[in-house]
C-alpha cells in the first residue's frame, strides 16, 4: 500500500508541475510602453480577436502585420491548403529578430562573462505565450530565476523571437536566425545580455542575442551552445 501511495503522491506531483508549466496566465497578456499608447507586449489571444488583428492593440505594427498574414495565407491558398493547421512550417515569410551590434569578444564563456554579459542569469522555464514584443511575433517565457549579475526584483521573463501566430488572412510567424529551436516547458537556460532588461510592474524581461548569449539544455540533456562558442568548443574537445 505504501509503495501505491507513494506512486499516486509521485503521479499528483508531476501533473501539477506539469501544469504550472503550461499556465499561460503567469505571463502578461498586456506590458505597457511609458512612451507610446501602443503597449510593448501583446498576447497573442488578446492581439487577435476572433482572428483579426486588434488595431487598438498592435497600433502602428498593425500594416506589416497583416501584409505578412495576407502573404503567408496566398503562399498556403497556392498549394491548395485552406489553413496553417498541422503544419510544422506554416510560414513562407517570417520575420526574424534584428541582430544586436555588439564589437565585445564572445568566443568563449570567460569572454561573455567579462565584456558580453550586463546581465547573467540561469533559470527553469515554466511558462511560454505567444504573443507580439514590439509587433515581433515572439515568446514570453517566465523564468524560475537565479540572478548572477545585474540582479532584478520581481518575475522574469525571456523574449524569444520564435512564434507561429493564426489569423483569418494567413499565419504570422517569427524564426531565430540559425539552427535553434524554441525552449520548452522545463528547459533550463543560461543567458548572457549586453542590454538592460525591460522593467514594469510585473517584473522583468531580459533580452539576448540566441547567436551570442543563450545556452539551454532540455528536458532530456541534450544542450544547445551559441554559435560564437562551438568553433572553440570543438577545439578543446579535439585536444
Amino acid at each position: 500500500m505504501r509503495a501505491w501511495h507513494a506512486y499516486l503522491v509521485a503521479i499528483v506531483v508531476f501533473s501539477t508541475l506539469a501544469l504550472h508549466a503550461n499556465d499561460q496566465n503567469a505571463i502578461p497578456s498586456l506590458i505597457a510602453d511609458p512612451e507610446s499608447e501602443t503597449p510593448v507586449w501583446v498576447a497573442a489571444d488578446v492581439g487577435v480577436e476572433n482572428g483579426q488583428l486588434n488595431p487598438k492593440l498592435l497600433g502602428w505594427h498593425l500594416d506589416r502585420l497583416r501584409e505578412l498574414a495576407q502573404r503567408n495565407g496566398a503562399a498556403l491558398k497556392k498549394k491548395g491548403l485552406a489553413s496553417s493547421a498541422g503544419l510544422a512550417k506554416p510560414c513562407a515569410s517570417s520575420m526574424t529578430q534584428p541582430p544586436a551590434e555588439s564589437f565585445d569578444p564572445a568566443s568563449s564563456l570567460s569572454d561573455l562573462t567579462r565584456y558580453y554579459g550586463r546581465i547573467i542569469l540561469t533559470g527553469r522555464v515554466v511558462a511560454i505565450r505567444e504573443g507580439f514584443w514590439y509587433g515581433l511575433p515572439a515568446s514570453l517565457l517566465k523564468l524560475e530565476a537565479t540572478w548572477m549579475k545585474g540582479g532584478s526584483a520581481g518575475a522574469t521573463y525571456f523574449m524569444y523571437p520564435f512564434a507561429q501566430i493564426a489569423t483569418d488572412e494567413g499565419p504570422i510567424c517569427s524564426k531565430v536566425i540559425g539552427d535553434a529551436d524554441p525552449p520548452e516547458a522545463g528547459d533550463r537556460l543560461m543567458v548572457f545580455s549586453s542590454a538592460l532588461p525591460f522593467q514594469f510592474d510585473g517584473g522583468s524581461v531580459v533580452i539576448a542575442d540566441l547567436r551570442t548569449g543563450v545556452v539551454y539544455q532540455r528536458r532530456d540533456g541534450r544542450a544547445r551552445v551559441p554559435e560564437s562558442l562551438r568553433p572553440r568548443m570543438a577545439w578543446q574537445r579535439s585536444r
